[in-house]
C-alpha cells in the first residue's frame, strides 16, 4: 500500500509539473489591425487576398473587412509579421511572445518592435496597427516627354539659326535704303572680283 501511495504521490507531481509547464509556455494569439487613414479601401479585396503571415506563412490568417486579424496559437519566441495584399507594400513587424512564467505583466505576453539602423529596439503598440508603406505598383511610370536635350542638339541649334535668318533677312533688307544697297553689292563685287594686272610697256 505504502508503495501504491508513492506512486501515486510521484504521478500526481509529475501531472502539476506538466500542467504548471505547459500552462507557463502556452501559445498566444497575436492581434490588430490594419491602419485605413489613407487608403479607406486598403485590404478590401475579395476574400483571402489580404492576409497576414508570422514567420513566412508558417501561420497565417485573414483580414476581416473591418481591417482587423487574429492569428492563433503563436508559440513563444522570437517571430516576425508581414502582410501581404495586392494593394500595398507593408514593412514587416518583429514582435516577441513572453512565457508566462519569466514575463513581468502576466497581461502582455505579446511584445512588437522594430530595430532601426543600429539594431536598437523601438516598442510598439499593442494590438497591432499596421500602416502601408507605399502603394503597389504594377506597371512602370513612363517617364514624360522633354524636349530640351533635343534642342540642346548643336544640329538643331544650327538649323534654328537658319531660319530665323531667312524669315528676318527679308524684312530688314525692306528697310535698307535701295542705294545703300547697291553701294553694298558694288562693294561685294570689287572684293570678290581679283584686279586686273597692269598691261606691260614694251619699248
Amino acid at each position: 500500500e505504502n508503495r501504491m501511495l508513492s506512486m501515486r504521490l510521484r504521478l500526481a507531481l509529475a501531472t502539476l509539473l506538466f500542467v504548471s509547464v505547459s500552462g507557463a509556455s502556452e501559445p498566444q494569439r497575436v492581434e490588430g489591425r490594419i491602419d485605413r487613414a489613407k487608403d479607406p479601401k486598403l485590404c478590401r479585396e475579395p476574400a483571402g487576398s489580404c492576409r497576414v503571415l508570422i514567420d513566412g506563412g508558417r501561420f497565417t490568417a485573414i483580414v476581416r473587412q473591418d481591417g482587423s486579424f487574429v492569428v492563433h496559437n503563436v508559440p513563444v519566441g522570437a517571430h516576425s509579421l508581414s502582410v501581404a495584399s495586392v494593394g500595398a507594400l507593408f514593412e514587416p513587424v518583429h514582435f516577441e511572445v513572453l512565457d508566462k512564467a519569466s514575463a513581468k505583466n502576466k497581461d502582455k505576453l505579446v511584445k512588437p518592435f522594430r530595430e532601426d539602423g543600429s539594431r536598437k529596439r523601438k516598442s510598439l503598440p499593442y494590438p497591432l496597427v499596421i500602416q502601408p508603406a507605399a502603394p503597389m505598383k504594377y506597371f512602370e511610370i513612363r517617364e514624360p516627354f522633354d524636349a530640351m536635350p533635343y534642342l540642346k542638339h548643336p544640329m538643331v541649334i544650327m538649323m534654328g539659326v537658319m531660319l530665323l535668318m531667312a524669315v528676318a533677312m527679308p524684312k530688314l533688307m525692306k528697310e535698307v535704303d535701295q542705294e545703300e544697297l547697291n553701294k553694298v553689292q558694288e562693294q561685294m563685287g570689287s572684293w570678290l572680283t581679283p584686279d586686273k594686272p597692269a598691261a606691260r610697256v614694251e619699248q
